[in-house]
């Protein structure tokens, strides 16, 4: 039998997610030689999973190649033989149509959180069909142990990582910065928040979108900041959350929340909501981070999609100054927590959680075939 992980590595919060699980995944004595990894993208890596696929092989496909459009997917992937697991990933608590056909067509529905198993039993999913694995992060990459040697000046910085999109929060983040410390020199907002899928796919509005975000800033008044712009790898980002003093986390709602956990995982102090696929791991720091209070806000006021939680301007402010104020004590809260999330929360534990689900779900899936 074969374990064939479908999906494929990139710089993007899915891609990212599906090179470390298979890394890890491989990593595993006694299943690493039967884990085959399948670029969906590839017509190579096509051909060879048609050729081997067998029956007996448990099939994890990390996105619903259905909704690729057939100008990015010109191979169309058919429903492979064996057992076939789908990785769940979603951000509103309604799903649209074609994502409950594609969980319901799954053996089992894999999620990154309990948020994310009641949202599928809301839309219909069976319990019994869905199976939590939380996602991790790489402890060997994301690490407090330079933070306290890193030269720092007097300048506060407040980091924020996430796409610019309303999801993320955005308007309550730029005005709450904004009447937190205006145009205070001392004070500075760094944003890496350009759309690398718009970047990849070399998109034309990629400009536009970045282009709205500096609108979108000095609409709100804001002269103290800096933009980051492109593709940056791990050790890049990893400094990025050592150069800054708090990592700024108002988003709406997350599948699970690549960068929080990172920058948690670096030892940043967090200020952050608690809602969603994020509020998995955030509920295993209580009072180790400093949370948003939300209201529970409509996605859309023109149709129904669903809801999710929503900061607001004041709170943000608010919370900023007091995170500013209580620094030192937030950094060792901070640190506390980094050595919790990255022993908890790893690459490693999702891929033996994932191992073990195979074990109780399709035993006899794991009669491995040994030579000396």
């Amino acid at each position: 039998m074969q374990i064939n992980l479908l999906g494929q590595r990139n710089l993007l919060g899915a891609g990212r997610h599906f090179s470390s699980f298979c890394d890890a995944f491989k990593l595993l004595n006694v299943v690493g030689d039967a884990v085959h990894e399948f670029d969906v993208f590839s017509r190579e890596d096509y051909e060879k999973c048609m050729a081997s696929v067998g029956a007996g092989d448990v099939n994890i496909h990390f996105f619903d190649i259905k909704k690729i459009p057939p100008s990015l997917l010109k191979i169309r992937w058919p429903k492979l033989p064996g057992t076939n697991w789908h990785w769940a990933i979603f951000e509103s608590d309604k799903l649209f149509p074609e994502q409950v056909a594609w969980y319901a067509d799954a053996d089992l529905v894999l999620v990154p959180s309990k948020w994310g198993k009641q949202v599928l039993a809301q839309n219909g999913i069976e319990e019994n069909k869905v199976a939590v694995v939380p996602e991790g992060v790489d402890a060997n990459i994301f690490h407090p142990s330079i933070r306290k040697f890193y030269r720092k000046d007097n300048v506060f910085r407040v980091l924020v990582l996430s796409k610019f999109e309303p999801r993320k929060g955005f308007p309550e983040l730029l005005k709450g910065f904004s009447q937190a410390f205006s145009n205070d020199n001392s004070a500075q907002l760094v944003l890496k928040a350009d759309s690398l899928y718009m970047l990849g796919r070399k998109d034309l509005s990629y400009n536009d979108n970045l282009q709205h975000l500096t609108d979108s800033i000095h609409s709100a008044g804001i002269t103290n900041f800096k933009l980051i712009e492109g593709a940056l790898n791990d050790s890049e980002i990893f400094h990025l959350y050592n150069h800054c003093d708090l990592f700024l986390f108002p988003s709406r709602a997350e599948g699970w929340g690549l960068p929080l956990i990172e920058a948690i995982a670096s030892g940043m102090p967090i200020l952050s909501t608690n809602y969603s696929g994020h509020s998995e791991f955030l509920n295993s720091i209580p009072n180790l981070f400093v949370e948003l209070a939300t209201e529970r806000a409509a996605v859309s006021e023109m149709e129904d999609l669903g809801y999710w939680a929503c900061s607001t301007e004041e709170e943000i402010a608010t919370k900023l100054k007091y995170c500013r104020a209580n620094l030192e004590d937030l950094q060792e809260s901070a640190y506390e927590a980094s050595s919790i999330i990255r022993q908890k929360f790893n690459w490693r534990e999702a891929a033996l959680t994932t191992l073990n689900t195979i074990r109780e779900r399709n035993h006899e899936a794991l009669n491995f075939e040994i030579t000396l």
